[in-house]
C-alpha cells in the first residue's frame, strides 16, 4: 500500500510536468511566432543567422556600430541553432522552450520543497501535496503569467532560479560533486543569465540564495562547509564565463563606455538610477506584492482569494514555532531570508525604509536596481513559493480539513490563470497599435527583402523608413500580426540599418528638422555623412498607419503622418531605385560620391575648436564636400587641416539669468520629518545649524546650496504643519524679525531648553520666518562680501530671487488656505509681505543692457588675423543688428544668400585675449503692442498700450489680459519688463507658447489636449510669477523659448478667484527679443596638403579591416564611420623590418563627424614608407577571444573531470 502511494506521489507531478510541457503548443497556430521586444528574439527564427551578426562580435550590427558586447548569449544561441536543425520549424522551436520553461519552473520548485521538508511515512502524501501546492503557486500566480510575451533573453530565469537552488541545495545535503558539475554546466550553457545584462536578476537571487543553504547546512544539517570545493567551483564558475567577463570588465573599466556611466557615474548612479527609483517608488504597494499581485494595475476582487497565501504562510510560521524542532527551523531561516528579499522588492514600506533605499544608490552598480520591482519579482516569487509549500505542510498536518480550501484555492489559481493558458495572455495587441497582435508569420516578401540586402556591398549602411523612435522596427505579417523590436536587417541581414531617430545620436535633432522643413539636400547630407547608402521603405500601411503612437510618437511630429504622404516624401529625395518587393517593400540607392566611404582618407579637414549642439554648423562649413571630409571638436587636432573655426562663447549676463518654468531642483529635494512643535525639533536644528558651520565661511557654493535647501525645509514644514502652528503676533518690523529670534540654548542670552513659553517661542511662524529670513539674509551678505566679478554678483542674486518668488506664491496660497477669513491673516500677509519685499529689493538685477559681448579662448600662440563670420540662420531678419568690433560699428548684412556672413577681420595679439566683439539691437522693438492685445472681458483705465489699469473684478474667471506674439522665435531669447503696483490680492504674470501642431495620441488626450483635424495643439507654461507690491516695482523676466513653437503669449490675471476688490497698475510694459546669433573665427592654414594618398579595404568581419595605402608622402587623416571608441586599433602589417605588426598613431586617434574614428598618421609612423598595408581592429573583441580561450579550455577540463569521476564510479561498480 505504501508502494502504491509512492507511486502515486511521483505519477502525479510528472503527469502536471507533462501537461506544463503541452501548454504552450497551443499558444501559436502551425507557421507563427511570437517575436520583437528589447531582445528581439530573432535567435528562436534564425538562431545561425543571429549568432553570425550578432553574437560574436563586438562592434553592435545597427546605427553606427557602438561597442557590443553580446558574447555571453553565444552558448544559448548555439544550443537554439542545433535544436532549430532538427525541429526545422520555429514555432515549434519557440513552443517547446516554453514548455521546457513552464515544466522546470514547476518541477524544481516541487523538487525543493520536497527536499526541504523532512518528514515520516505518514506525513509523505502530505508532502507531495504541500509541494505541488508550491509548485503551482510558481508558476500560475497571478504575477508569474504576465510577462511572457516578447520574454528578453535573460527571462530564463524563471526556471533557472528553481533548477540552480535544487541542484545547489542537493550538493549542500550530498556532498556529491555530481550537483555541481551540473551547476556549472547549467551556467555556461545559459550564461547570458550570470552576465551583466542580467545583473540585477542575478544579484538579487544568488548571494542570498548562496549564504541561506550555507546557513542550512551549518546550522539546521549539523555539517561542515567544503570551503575549498566551493572555492574551486567558484573559479571553474568564473573561468567558464570568462568570454563574456574578460570583455566586459575591459568596457567596464573604460572612461565613457555604458557600462561604466551606469556604474560609476553621477549619471548613472543619480539620474539614470535614483531618479527613476524615486519616480515609481511611491506607486509599489507592500499590500499587493503580499498578493503576489502586479503592482500599478487595477486589482480585481477575484484576486482577493490570494490572502490564502499569506494566510497559511503566518499559520504555517506559529505551527513550527510552537514544535521547537530542529528541522522546523527551515521555515523559519527561509521566512527571514524572504522578508529580506521583500524590502528590496518593495522598498516603499515606510518612510525609513524608503529613504535608506535611497541612500544605496551611491554604491557604484547600486543603479542596476531602479527597477526594483521587476528585478527582484522572480527571487520574491520563488521564496515565497517555497516558504508557501513549507508552512502549507504544517498547516494540513495541524488542520487536515484545510485541504478543501487548499483545493478551491488550487481551483481559483488556474481560473485566474486561464487567460495564460490558453495563451490570450501570450498574444496580445501591440502597445498603442489599433489591431496589431504579436504573434505572426514572416511575410515572404519581406524574407526576399532581407536576401536581397544581405547581397549588398558592404560600403554602405542602410536606413529603414518610416523611422521609430527608439531604433524598433515594424515587420508586418503575413496573414496577421507584426514584429516590433530591433532591426532585422540589422540582425538577419547583417547590415547596420538606421530604423530609429535615438540612433542619429547628435545628427538626430537636424534630421528632424530637416524632415519637418521638407529640407532633403540636409536629409541627403546627414546620410551621406554617416555611410547610409541604402534606404528601405516598407509602404505597408500596416507598419505604420496602424500604429498611431508607440514606436512613431516623436517622429511622426517631424516625418509624414500617413503612408500616402511618406511614399511621396521617400520620392522627393531623388534617389535610385534598386529593387522592389510585392509593391511595397522599396530598396533606394544614394549616388555614390554623396555618401562619405566607411574607409577613407579625408581631402579637406575643418577643425572645431569645440563641439557645438547644431550639427547642421559643421555640415554647412563643408561647403558641400562631405563626401570625404571630416572635422574635429577636440583639444587635439592634426595641423594639416585647411580651416581652424573657432566659435565665440556670448558672455552676456542677459543670457543667463533665464528664468526657469519648475521650482529649482532642490526645491523638490525638500522634506521633514519632524514638525516644528515635536521635542526632537532642537536637535534637528541642531544638526543643520552643525552642517552650516563645519564649512566655516569659505566656501560659498555649500553654504549657498545649504541654506536654499533649508529655506525650502521651511516653506515645506509650513505647507505640512503650519495649521498647528501658533501666531504670536509679535513683529512689526524687519528689525524685531533679525533680533527678536533666539535658538534654544544652555547660555544666559538664550531662551532654555526646558521652558514651555521658550518651546512657543520656537516653535510658531514667527520663528519659522526668521530663520527663513535668516538663510537669504546671510546669502546676500556673502555675496556682497566675497571677491567675485559683478557679473557673478548678479547671476547669484538671479538664482536667489527665483528661489524667493517660488516661495513668495507658496507661502501666500498656504496664508490663504490656513485663515480664509482668520483675523491672522492680514497679520501673517503683512509679515510676508515685508519679509518677500526685502529679500526680492536685495536680489533684484538690472536688465537693462541688450549688448551681447561675445569673447573666444585662444592660446598665446594663436596670435593672427582672423576673419568673423556671423551664422544667418540664428537670428531673426526683423531685427536690426548692431556690430561692434574694436571701435567699428556696423549693421550686420541680412540679404546674402550665404549661411556665413563675413562681418569683418578681428586680431588677436597675445595673453590669451581677442578684441571684444558684440552684438546689439539698433533699435528695439516692443512686441507687446495694441494690435497683439487679445480683446477680453475687461476695463482698462487706458488706451496706452503701455499703461493699464485693471480692476480683478472685470477679469475674474477670464484669462485676464493677454497679448499674442505671432512671431515667436524658437530658441531665443526675450526680455520682459514693466513697472506694477497693485492693491489688494496679489496677481500673476505668465509668459507662454503654443507648440508645433504634432498628431493626436492618447498621452496627449490624457492631458486634456484637444484634437483638431488628428493633430493636438499644446500651450505650456513657461514662467509663471506672482504680482504684489502697494508700491511702485520693477519686474524683469529673460525667457527662453524652446524649440518647436510658434506662438507667444503674455497674461496677466488676478491671483485667485476672490471676490474683493483688487487692482494692478502698470507701466511700461515691454517685451523684446535678445539677439545671440553664433558667430565664429576662421583661420585658414596657409600649409595646405597638395596630394592624398589613396586608400582601399576589404572588410574581414565587423571588428576587423584590412586597407591598402598608396602614395602616403605626407601626414594624412584616416577616417572609419564607425561609433567612437578608443579600443579601435591601427596596426602597421607590412612591409615592416621584422615581420611584426605594430600598433601605430594611438595618441592621435580622435572623435570626428561628432561620432567616428580618425588617426592623424605621419610618415614616420609608417618607416618613411608611402606604399603599405594596415590592419583596423576593434581591441573589445580581442578581450573576448582570450576570454573564448579560457572558456572553452575550462570546458574541456570539466567535462574531460566529468568524464573521469563517471567512468572510475562505474568501474568500482
Amino acid at each position: 500500500m505504501a508502494g502504491d502511494n509512492r507511486m502515486k506521489g511521483k505519477l502525479l507531478p510528472a503527469v502536471i510536468t507533462f501537461i506544463l510541457f503541452i501548454v504552450p503548443f497551443f499558444w501559436l497556430k502551425p507557421g507563427f511566432m511570437d517575436l520583437g521586444g528589447d531582445s528581439s528574439r530573432l535567435y528562436f527564427y534564425d538562431p545561425l543567422r543571429y549568432l553570425l551578426n550578432y553574437s560574436l562580435f563586438a562592434v553592435s550590427p545597427s546605427g553606427v556600430g557602438s561597442e557590443n558586447i553580446g558574447f555571453m548569449t553565444i552558448p544559448f544561441v548555439t544550443l537554439l541553432a542545433v535544436a532549430k536543425r532538427i525541429l526545422v520549424s520555429s514555432t515549434v522551436l519557440i513552443s517547446a522552450f516554453h514548455g521546457f520553461s513552464l515544466a522546470t519552473s514547476f518541477l524544481f520548485v516541487y523538487l525543493s520543497i520536497v527536499q526541504l521538508l523532512h518528514t515520516s511515512m505518514k506525513s509523505e502524501r502530505l508532502k507531495e501535496l504541500s509541494a505541488l501546492a508550491g509548485g503551482l503557486l510558481y508558476v500560475f500566480s497571478p504575477i508569474s503569467i504576465f510577462g511572457w510575451d516578447k520574454v528578453l533573453i535573460t527571462h530564463n530565469h524563471v526556471f533557472l532560479n528553481p533548477v540552480m537552488f535544487y541542484l545547489m541545495l542537493r550538493y549542500v545535503v550530498t556532498d556529491r560533486f555530481y550537483y555541481l558539475f551540473w551547476a556549472l554546466l547549467v551556467t555556461f550553457v545559459f550564461s547570458a543569465n550570470f552576465s551583466f545584462a542580467a545583473a540585477p536578476v542575478f544579484f538579487a537571487f544568488y548571494p542570498i540564495s548562496l549564504v541561506l543553504l550555507l546557513v542550512y547546512k551549518r546550522w539546521i544539517l549539523n555539517q561542515s562547509v567544503h570551503w575549498k570545493q566551493l572555492g574551486v567551483a567558484c573559479i571553474v564558475f568564473i573561468l567558464l564565463q570568462a568570454f563574456h567577463i574578460v570583455p566586459q570588465i575591459a568596457s567596464m573599466v573604460t572612461p565613457g563606455s555604458v557600462l561604466y556611466t551606469s556604474i560609476f557615474s553621477a549619471e548613472g548612479k543619480f539620474d539614470r538610477g535614483l531618479g527613476y527609483f524615486s519616480a515609481i517608488a511611491p506607486s509599489i504597494k507592500a499590500s499587493i506584492n503580499i498578493l503576489l499581485v502586479p503592482q500599478m494595475q487595477e486589482v480585481s476582487k477575484l484576486l482577493l482569494f490570494m490572502v490564502f497565501v499569506p494566510f497559511t504562510v503566518i499559520v504555517g510560521l506559529l505551527l513550527a514555532v510552537r514544535e521547537q524542532k530542529k528541522y522546523t527551523q527551515t521555515l523559519i531561516i527561509f521566512c527571514v531570508s524572504f522578508l529580506i528579499i521583500f524590502f528590496f522588492a518593495t522598498a516603499n514600506i515606510s518612510d525609513a525604509g524608503l529613504s535608506f533605499y535611497k541612500k544605496l544608490f551611491i554604491l557604484p552598480g547600486f543603479s542596476i536596481f531602479r527597477n526594483f520591482y521587476g528585478q527582484w519579482a522572480s527571487a520574491y516569487l520563488f521564496y515565497y513559493a517555497i516558504i508557501f509549500g513549507i508552512a502549507l505542510f504544517y498547516v494540513l498536518r495541524a488542520y487536515p480539513k484545510v485541504k478543501i480550501w487548499l483545493g478551491i484555492f488550487v481551483s481559483l489559481l488556474l481560473i485566474n490563470a486561464w487567460p495564460f493558458i490558453n495563451g490570450s495572455l501570450t498574444n496580445p495587441i501591440l502597445w498603442q497599435s489599433t489591431n496589431s497582435r504579436i504573434a505572426m508569420n514572416m511575410d515572404p516578401a519581406f524574407v526576399q527583402a532581407l536576401e536581397y540586402i544581405r547581397q549588398l556591398p558592404t560600403d554602405g549602411k542602410v536606413i529603414t523608413l518610416p523611422l521609430t523612435d527608439p531604433g524598433y522596427q515594424i515587420v508586418a505579417g503575413k496573414d496577421a500580426g507584426a514584429y516590433q523590436g530591433p532591426s532585422m536587417i540589422s540582425y538577419l541581414a547583417g547590415k547596420q540599418d538606421f530604423a530609429g531617430t535615438a540612433e542619429f545620436g547628435r545628427y538626430r535633432e537636424i534630421l528632424l528638422d530637416a524632415s519637418a522643413n521638407k529640407d532633403f539636400t540636409m536629409i541627403k547630407s546627414i546620410l551621406g555623412v554617416l555611410n547610409i547608402r541604402y534606404i528601405f521603405y516598407n509602404s505597408d500601411p500596416q507598419v505604420y498607419d496602424a500604429f498611431p503612437a508607440f514606436p512613431y510618437d516623436d517622429a511622426r511630429k517631424f516625418f509624414p503622418k500617413r503612408q500616402k504622404e511618406y511614399k511621396q516624401f521617400v520620392e522627393s529625395l531623388s534617389l535610385r531605385l534598386v529593387a522592389s518587393f510585392d509593391n511595397r517593400l522599396y530598396i533606394y540607392e544614394l549616388p555614390t560620391e554623396s555618401v562619405t566611404p566607411r574607409i577613407y582618407i579625408s581631402n579637406n579637414t575643418i577643425v572645431l575648436s569645440r563641439a557645438v549642439e547644431d550639427m547642421s554648423v559643421p555640415l554647412s562649413l563643408l561647403n558641400g564636400e562631405g563626401a570625404a571630409s571630416v572635422f574635429f571638436d577636440g583639444p587635439q587636432t592634426p595641423s594639416s587641416a585647411s580651416a581652424f573655426w573657432y566659435p565665440a562663447e556670448p558672455q552676456s549676463t542677459l543670457l543667463r539669468m533665464i528664468k526657469n518654468p519648475n521650482p529649482p531642483r532642490i526645491m523638490h529635494h525638500a522634506f521633514a520629518t519632524q514638525p516644528p512643535s515635536s521635542f526632537l525639533y532642537p536637535l534637528v536644528m541642531l544638526k543643520e545649524n552643525l552642517l552650516l558651520y563645519k564649512r566655516g565661511d569659505y566656501d560659498y557654493r555649500y553654504l549657498s546650496d545649504q541654506r536654499l535647501f533649508l529655506s525650502a525645509k521651511r516653506i515645506f514644514e509650513l505647507e505640512q504643519w503650519g495649521r498647528s502652528l501658533p501666531v504670536l503676533e509679535t513683529l512689526r518690523t524687519l528689525e524685531d524679525m533679525k533680533n527678536a529670534y533666539k535658538e534654544p540654548g544652555l547660555s544666559p542670552d538664550r531662551p532654555k531648553l526646558w521652558s514651555i513659553p521658550a518651546w512657543r517661542r520656537v516653535n510658531s511662524w514667527e520663528a519659522t520666518f526668521a530663520r527663513y529670513y535668516r538663510y537669504f539674509d546671510d546669502n546676500i551678505k556673502t555675496i556682497d562680501a566675497i571677491d567675485q566679478s559683478l557679473q557673478w554678483k548678479t547671476e547669484q542674486r538671479f538664482l536667489l530671487s527665483e528661489y524667493l518668488r517660488q516661495h513668495y506664491r507658496r507661502v501666500t496660497l498656504l496664508i490663504r488656505q490656513r485663515d480664509p477669513v482668520n483675523a491672522h491673516r492680514d497679520y501673517l500677509e503683512k509679515m510676508t509681505d515685508m519679509m518677500f519685499g526685502d529679500l526680492l529689493d536685495r536680489t533684484r538685477a538690472n536688465l537693462s543692457d541688450l549688448t551681447i559681448p561675445y569673447s573666444v579662448s585662444l592660446s598665446k600662440t594663436d596670435v593672427g588675423l582672423y576673419d568673423l563670420y556671423m551664422d544667418k540662420n540664428t537670428y531673426n531678419a526683423h531685427d536690426r543688428l548692431s556690430v561692434a568690433i574694436k571701435d567699428a560699428r556696423f549693421q550686420a548684412p541680412v540679404n546674402s544668400k550665404e549661411r556665413w556672413v563675413k562681418l569683418g577681420i578681428a586680431s588677436h595679439v597675445e595673453n590669451n585675449s581677442l578684441d571684444q566683439a558684440s552684438i546689439s539691437l539698433m533699435e528695439q522693438q516692443n512686441m507687446l503692442t495694441n494690435n497683439s492685445r487679445m480683446t477680453l472681458e475687461s476695463e482698462l483705465s487706458s488706451t496706452d498700450s503701455a499703461s493699464f489699469a485693471i480692476d480683478a473684478r472685470y477679469i475674474k474667471g477670464a484669462k485676464g489680459l493677454v497679448w499674442k506674439i505671432d512671431d515667436w522665435q524658437p530658441q531665443s531669447y526675450y526680455l520682459l519688463t514693466f513697472a506694477y503696483q497693485t492693491s489688494r490680492e496679489p496677481f500673476v504674470v505668465r509668459t507662454l507658447e503654443s507648440e508645433i501642431l504634432r498628431p493626436a495620441s492618447p498621452q496627449n488626450a490624457q492631458r486634456g489636449e484637444q484634437a483638431q483635424d488628428g493633430k493636438v495643439d499644446s500651450t505650456n507654461t513657461i514662467v509663471e510669477d506672482m504680482l504684489k507690491s502697494p508700491t511702485w516695482a520693477q519686474y524683469q523676466a529673460v525667457v527662453r523659448t524652446n524649440k518647436y513653437v510658434n506662438t507667444g503669449f503674455v497674461q496677466i490675471s488676478p491671483f485667485t478667484d476672490q471676490l474683493s476688490l483688487s487692482r494692478i497698475e502698470l507701466k511700461n510694459v515691454s517685451l523684446v527679443h535678445i539677439p545671440h546669433p553664433l558667430m565664429m573665427l576662421l583661420k585658414n592654414n596657409d600649409k595646405k596638403i597638395e596630394s592624398q594618398p589613396t586608400v582601399s579595404f576589404i572588410q574581414v568581419n565587423p571588428t576587423k579591416y584590412k586597407i591598402h595605402v598608396s602614395g602616403a608622402d605626407q601626414p594624412y587623416v584616416l577616417a572609419l564611420n564607425e561609433a567612437f571608441n578608443s579600443r579601435w586599433r591601427v596596426s602597421l602589417t607590412s612591409p615592416t623590418p621584422n615581420g611584426r605588426s605594430k600598433s601605430i598613431a594611438m595618441m592621435r586617434h580622435f572623435q570626428v563627424n561628432g561620432y567616428a574614428n580618425a588617426w592623424y598618421i605621419m610618415p614616420e609612423d609608417t618607416d618613411g614608407q608611402n606604399e603599405y598595408e594596415l590592419e583596423l581592429y576593434m581591441g573589445t573583441q580581442s578581450y573576448f577571444y582570450i576570454g573564448a580561450s579560457i572558456s572553452i579550455i575550462t570546458l574541456i577540463g570539466l567535462l574531460s573531470y566529468g568524464m573521469w569521476r563517471y567512468i572510475k564510479k562505474w568501474g568500482r561498480v
